[in-house]
């Protein structure tokens, strides 16, 4: 996957995030139209977080920082 696609993905994700959950849905389908890929990628994204400490739920994301590769 390219950094743009990322980009796009980590903007996306953090406004669902922002956005309350009852109206997460319809944010979506707005946000992603007709990019299925971008929309599971979403949902599987925003399934890990609700399943994960609250704290982290109210939390903006930025995907992969501060990965690095192992040092050896």
């Amino acid at each position: 996957m390219d950094i743009d696609r990322w980009q796009q993905i980590e903007a996306v994700f953090n406004q669902a995030l922002a956005v309350p959950l009852a109206e997460r849905e319809s944010f979506l389908i707005t946000a992603c139209g007709d990019d299925q890929d971008l929309r599971a990628e979403l949902d599987s994204l925003l399934s890990e977080v609700s399943h994960a400490d609250p704290f982290l739920s109210e939390t903006n994301f930025t995907l992969g920082a501060g990965l690095a590769a192992p040092r050896f």
